[in-house]
Protein backbone atom coordinates (compact mmCIF):
# COMPACT_ATOMS: atom_id res chain seq x y z
CA UNK A 1 0.00 0.00 0.00
CA UNK A 2 1.13 3.12 -1.02
CA UNK A 3 0.37 6.62 1.32
CA UNK A 4 1.23 9.72 0.09
CA UNK A 5 -0.06 13.47 2.17
CA UNK A 6 -0.97 16.22 0.22
CA UNK A 7 0.48 19.87 1.69
CA UNK A 8 -1.78 22.58 1.35
CA UNK A 9 -2.24 26.49 2.28
CA UNK A 10 -4.76 25.67 4.58
CA UNK A 11 -2.71 24.17 7.34
CA UNK A 12 -6.12 22.70 8.97
CA UNK A 13 -6.65 20.46 6.01
CA UNK A 14 -5.43 16.85 6.17
CA UNK A 15 -5.31 15.26 2.55
CA UNK A 16 -4.20 11.53 2.26
CA UNK A 17 -4.35 9.37 -0.77
CA UNK A 18 -2.67 6.13 -2.12
CA UNK A 19 -2.84 2.97 -4.14
CA UNK A 20 -4.33 -0.24 -2.22
CA UNK A 21 -2.87 -3.25 -3.53
CA UNK A 22 -4.65 -5.51 -2.18
CA UNK A 23 -7.71 -4.14 -3.70
CA UNK A 24 -6.27 -2.79 -6.64
CA UNK A 25 -7.55 0.39 -6.11
CA UNK A 26 -6.87 4.18 -5.04
CA UNK A 27 -7.94 5.56 -1.75
CA UNK A 28 -8.28 9.37 -0.47
CA UNK A 29 -9.24 11.03 3.09
CA UNK A 30 -9.98 14.63 3.48
CA UNK A 31 -9.86 16.39 7.05
CA UNK A 32 -10.32 19.38 9.20
CA UNK A 33 -7.88 18.90 11.54
CA UNK A 34 -9.90 20.76 14.15
CA UNK A 35 -12.66 18.58 13.85
CA UNK A 36 -11.82 14.90 12.75
CA UNK A 37 -11.68 12.71 15.66
CA UNK A 38 -10.90 9.84 13.25
CA UNK A 39 -13.78 8.27 13.36
CA UNK A 40 -16.30 7.36 10.37
CA UNK A 41 -18.91 10.43 9.95
CA UNK A 42 -15.88 13.23 11.24
CA UNK A 43 -14.01 13.33 7.87
CA UNK A 44 -14.56 16.09 5.13
CA UNK A 45 -14.04 13.17 2.92
CA UNK A 46 -13.37 9.32 3.71
CA UNK A 47 -13.69 6.80 0.61
CA UNK A 48 -15.57 4.48 2.73
CA UNK A 49 -18.09 7.00 4.39
CA UNK A 50 -19.06 9.18 0.74
CA UNK A 51 -18.21 6.96 -1.96
CA UNK A 52 -20.33 3.97 -3.38
CA UNK A 53 -17.76 0.72 -2.07
CA UNK A 54 -14.41 1.55 -0.57
CA UNK A 55 -12.47 1.53 -3.62
CA UNK A 56 -12.42 4.72 -6.01
CA UNK A 57 -10.70 5.37 -9.61
CA UNK A 58 -7.62 7.36 -9.71
CA UNK A 59 -10.31 9.58 -11.87
CA UNK A 60 -12.59 9.57 -8.79
CA UNK A 61 -9.98 11.02 -6.91
CA UNK A 62 -8.83 14.04 -9.13
CA UNK A 63 -12.52 14.75 -8.80
CA UNK A 64 -12.81 14.97 -5.51
CA UNK A 65 -10.11 17.08 -4.94
CA UNK A 66 -11.14 19.11 -7.05
CA UNK A 67 -14.08 19.57 -5.55
CA UNK A 68 -12.90 20.39 -2.44
CA UNK A 69 -10.66 22.75 -4.50
CA UNK A 70 -7.48 21.22 -4.72
CA UNK A 71 -5.71 19.80 -7.83
CA UNK A 72 -3.72 16.72 -7.71
CA UNK A 73 0.06 17.65 -8.65
CA UNK A 74 1.23 16.19 -11.63
CA UNK A 75 3.91 14.45 -9.61
CA UNK A 76 1.74 12.85 -7.46
CA UNK A 77 -0.34 11.71 -9.89
CA UNK A 78 2.36 9.89 -11.71
CA UNK A 79 3.70 8.35 -8.74
CA UNK A 80 0.08 6.94 -8.04
CA UNK A 81 0.23 5.66 -11.66
CA UNK A 82 3.78 4.05 -11.26
CA UNK A 83 2.25 2.18 -7.57
CA UNK A 84 -0.14 0.32 -9.34
CA UNK A 85 1.77 -0.45 -12.65
CA UNK A 86 4.40 -1.95 -9.43
CA UNK A 87 1.93 -4.21 -8.36
CA UNK A 88 0.96 -5.40 -11.66
CA UNK A 89 -1.74 -2.97 -13.26
CA UNK A 90 -1.60 -0.50 -15.22
CA UNK A 91 -3.89 2.35 -15.57
CA UNK A 92 -1.89 5.08 -18.10
CA UNK A 93 -4.36 3.20 -21.01
CA UNK A 94 -7.03 4.38 -19.48
CA UNK A 95 -6.15 7.59 -17.23
CA UNK A 96 -8.13 10.26 -18.11
CA UNK A 97 -7.93 13.32 -15.71
CA UNK A 98 -11.25 15.71 -15.99
CA UNK A 99 -11.19 19.03 -16.97
CA UNK A 100 -11.07 21.63 -14.21
CA UNK A 101 -14.99 22.03 -12.41
CA UNK A 102 -16.54 25.24 -11.14
CA UNK A 103 -15.83 24.40 -7.20
CA UNK A 104 -18.07 24.49 -4.86
CA UNK A 105 -15.44 25.88 -2.58
CA UNK A 106 -12.46 28.55 -2.45
CA UNK A 107 -9.35 27.16 -4.22
CA UNK A 108 -6.85 25.72 -2.00
CA UNK A 109 -3.25 26.09 -3.22
CA UNK A 110 -1.56 22.64 -2.85
CA UNK A 111 2.29 22.90 -1.67
CA UNK A 112 3.51 19.53 -1.78
CA UNK A 113 3.20 15.88 -0.91
CA UNK A 114 4.95 13.63 0.56
CA UNK A 115 5.55 9.65 1.09
CA UNK A 116 3.67 8.50 4.87
CA UNK A 117 4.86 5.43 6.51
Amino acid sequence: MSRYCIWTADENLEVFTGFEEGLGTFFLTIADARTCTGESGTYLFHNYDHHPGMSMTLEEVVRVLERFGLEMPSDLLQQLLNDAKSAGIDFNRSMRVPAAESFSRNQVAVVGWQGVF
